[in-house]
């Protein structure tokens, strides 16, 4: 294969809501509602995951940097959202070491027991 794979990730969005004399929710997923775009489609696109309907994901296709933000239908946050700068490079990368970890038991502290 001589095409070079690049990696892949997740786009999630996530919001505080709140206001003056209410409790702020932090952390609210609303990656359902708004649209994700890569300014450089040449270099990276964002496309649908494979994990249900709110999964969303930017893959590059070759070496270049792009920033991912809001598609234009999802501007009435324009003004709360940052962008992210995104690089990619031809670097190639190895793993030298693959070590497997097994979970094999739990203690909690402190133990609750019935009364």
């Amino acid at each position: 294969c001589t095409t070079p794979a690049f990696q892949y990730t997740h786009l999630r969005a996530h919001v505080a809501f709140g206001g003056q004399g209410l409790t702020t929710t932090q952390a609210l997923d609303v990656t359902r509602f708004v649209e994700f775009e890569v300014s450089n489609e040449s270099i990276a696109e964002v496309a649908p995951g494979r994990e249900g309907p709110e999964s969303v994901v930017v893959t590059a296709s070759e070496a270049g940097s792009f920033t991912v933000g809001l598609a234009a239908a999802s501007q009435a946050f324009s003004a709360l959202v940052q962008s992210a700068r995104v690089v990619v490079e031809l670097d190639e990368v190895g793993v030298r070491v693959l070590e497997a970890v097994a979970f094999n038991g739990a203690t909690w502290w402190p133990s609750s027991s019935a009364t």
